[in-house]
């Protein structure tokens, strides 16, 4: 289970949603408390893409020759 923010950053997040701007002490504040939220505590693999169909005629193939 996560832990729950403080009310006091919670505020300094709600102000900035807002359009307020921070001061470097609070990005850090708020920076340390999403990090010290994370449950996995590692990187995340990044997810595979699907695989597509490549088109294998390119512009100059299809064209039609000149005479």
């Amino acid at each position: 289970m996560a832990r729950q923010s403080s009310g006091a950053l919670s505020k300094i997040a709600s102000r900035v949603l807002q359009g307020a701007k921070a001061t470097q002490r609070e990005v850090m504040q708020l920076a340390a408390s999403v990090l010290s939220q994370d449950e996995t505590r590692s990187t995340r693999k990044a997810k595979k893409r699907k695989a597509t169909k490549r088109r294998t005629t390119t512009r100059k193939a299809k064209a039609k020759k000149r005479k």
